[in-house]
């Protein structure tokens, strides 16, 4: 027993952890961009007994729809439950931990670079969020470790998965493929067959939509950006590599690289430089933090290098800051899913629907709701679904309750004039709030008093100002 302790300790402290935490995140909803990605499609799929297989018109984001038609096949199978899709989630964050051990292993880093990829905030939010992207991160480290081990036919398997996974696993592919060609002077021809299924798609596609890659609806997202565009990009992708801790990743794993100069970091050295170029050239707004997790597993196995060697109470404080990564939260920030904080959503969601708002149509910038059971919060939790609508839906209905938060996006100027003079009503939870104004004459009288006595948060210079800043940098 002790020798399995000595031997796999730190492997099986981190699934103790991971198995914690699925125990918690059970029974959470889709949220954020896993809605848009993810639910918006399984649930049409499921519900037509999968004759449909496309995004609705409008609202498609160009993404292959593997990973959406895998839930609802889960769900036809297992029933709709949200285990069934945390499940599908936590495969690959299973996946993603044997791969990061067993480079480990290969590099003799002692459990180091285990615990940098566990401990990893953008990770453990991934694993938690039903996010697309915890497949890429698994697919990066096996594809690597296949390179590693000179396992042609695995990188092809795994490219193929990626590329048919998302849009982004494009650029990783890409990247890893430029990289092998400029430190190994060869890449195995082998490798363009991953292309294959992928190319299928687009055509059959292209067919469908008359367009492929980029999505006309996602003209102000995509593609090679203005040089004020760029120069902005510079700015946010520093900021998202140097975010939530994870400076001592990157700045960790550059110097042993410059330090060491050994030429087994300089494919993960260039493959981060490429993947950083091809976000930054091809990205115009709101670049996220998740991706770059393909940077940060990379660059974490040099820093696990450079760890190795130095006391043990250096590895802790960086174990720590990164735990830590989890929990920050600064004003002004739109609460998105990079960190574990977000789910303090899911209170305040609970408070409202058990409120008199819950009766209203809410309506919100980008909310990414679904009316689909499936898709939320188990009923035992919740009173049940908010009627949350976009307001950019094209709808006669007069908007009389409007949300504005910290989770979703700026309101348009012309619903910022409407609700000017409304009353509104705070909810809080930990850093996340939602402003819930109400049309006048569907507000409780003054002579009542509850509207004059609601709740209001209190905004503070510092946010006020950083809040001015990101509207003056909006594109």
């Amino acid at each position: 027993m002790q020798k399995i302790i000595n031997k796999y300790g730190v492997l099986i402290l981190v699934l103790l952890g991971y198995s914690i935490l699925f125990v918690v995140c059970a029974h959470d909803p889709f949220y954020g961009d896993a809605k848009s990605t993810i639910s918006r499609l399984a649930v049409q799929t499921y519900y037509s007994n999968f004759k449909i297989i496309f995004y609705p018109q409008g609202l498609d984001p160009g993404h292959p729809v593997l990973f959406p038609m895998m839930h609802a096949a889960l769900w036809k199978v297992f029933g709709t439950s949200l285990i069934v899709s945390h499940c599908v989630t936590y495969f690959f964050s299973l996946l993603l931990l044997i791969a990061a051990y067993k480079v480990d292993v290969h590099y003799r880093l002692k459990g180091i670079l285990l615990l940098f990829v566990a401990c990893n905030p953008i990770i453990l939010a991934l694993s938690a969020s039903l996010n697309t992207h915890i497949v890429l991160a698994a697919c990066t480290l096996w594809y690597y470790l296949f390179y590693l081990n000179k396992k042609v036919w695995g990188m092809v398997c795994i490219a193929s998965l990626m590329l048919l996974t998302h849009n982004e696993g494009l650029l990783i592919f890409v990247a890893f493929m430029a990289a092998q060609i400029i430190v190994d002077r060869k890449l195995p021809p082998r490798l363009l067959i991953a292309f294959t299924p992928w190319l299928a798609w687009l055509f059959i596609h292209q067919h469908y939509t008359g367009w492929f890659l980029f999505p006309p609806e996602y003209d102000n997202f995509r593609g090679l950006g203005k040089p004020l565009v760029l120069v902005k990009n510079i700015g946010i992708i520093a900021w998202r590599l140097l975010d939530f801790g994870l400076f001592l990743i990157t700045l960790t794993g550059l110097y042993a690289i410059f330090k060491n100069r050994k030429k087994e970091f300089f494919v993960p050295l260039t493959f981060s430089f490429l993947l950083i170029l091809a976000i930054w050239a091809t990205v115009k707004f709101a670049i996220a933090h998740r991706y770059f997790i393909p940077v940060f597993l990379l660059m974490s196995i040099p820093a696990a290098h450079y760890f190795l060697k130095q006391k043990g109470i250096y590895l802790l404080i960086c174990i720590l800051v990164l735990l830590s990564g989890s929990f920050w939260y600064y004003p002004g920030k739109q609460l998105s899913d990079a960190n574990l904080m977000y789910r303090n959503y899911f209170n305040i969601y609970d408070e409202i629907s058990k409120s008199n708002f819950a009766d209203f149509n809410l309506y919100s910038t980008a909310p990414n709701e679904s009316s689909a059971y499936i898709t939320h919060i188990a009923p035992k939790k919740f009173n049940g679904l908010l009627k949350i609508k976009n307001i950019n839906d094209k709808s006669h209905d007069p908007i009389n309750a409007v949300i504005e938060s910290n989770l979703n996006g700026t309101l348009p100027d012309s619903i910022k004039n409407l609700i000017a003079h409304w009353p509104y009503k705070t909810y809080e939870s930990g850093p996340a709030y939602i402003n819930v104004y109400v049309s006048p004459n569907l507000a409780p009288s003054d002579h009542s008093g509850e509207a004059k006595n609601w709740h209001h948060r209190r905004v503070g210079a510092f946010e006020q100002w950083l809040k001015s800043l990101k509207s003056k940098l909006q594109p």
